[in-house]
């Protein structure tokens, strides 16, 4: 499987047990806690989906509950993955997809004058109503301080 594969290469300072979706366990890295953190696949999908944009996959993944961790945290296994990972991109999909993000945004974002003007007045346009609700009359606004 490519993505076992993927991650002994990447993972080498501590690891954890891998499950796979097929209910196959491996050892990933070397575990330093005698009863290692334990991360369970449930979804096949998962297998191919975290080699092509981990970054999106492992975050739905975890948040839909096809991805489990046990005898831990979601804290210690990050901890684990930023040792080995760190911040860069994990493969050459990964780099290729970050690239394409990069020019994506650089494009979308990009504000000549015009667009800055429709992006202030988007901001600060706003109905004399919405102030109404917390200005006086005279358009004062001050805050309190409380001692607790």
């Amino acid at each position: 499987m490519k993505l076992l594969d993927f991650l002994r290469k990447l993972i080498k300072d501590d690891g954890f047990e891998f499950l796979d979706a097929n209910n196959k366990s491996y050892i990933i890295g070397k575990p330093k806690k005698e009863k290692p953190i334990k991360l369970k696949i449930l979804d096949k999908s998962l297998h191919w989906k975290l080699l092509i944009n981990p970054d999106l996959y492992f975050g739905e993944g975890y948040m839909n509950g096809s991805i489990v961790i046990e005898n831990g945290s979601l804290t210690e296994f990050l901890d684990i993955a930023l040792k080995n990972v760190g911040r860069d991109p994990t493969n050459g999909i990964t780099n290729i997809l970050a690239r394409f993000r990069r020019v994506y945004r650089y494009i979308t974002n990009f504000n000549l004058i015009g667009k800055s003007k429709e992006n202030v007045a988007h901001h600060y346009d706003i109905s004399e109503k919405f102030y109404d609700l917390f200005l006086d009359e005279k358009r004062q606004y001050s805050c309190a301080y409380f001692k607790k």
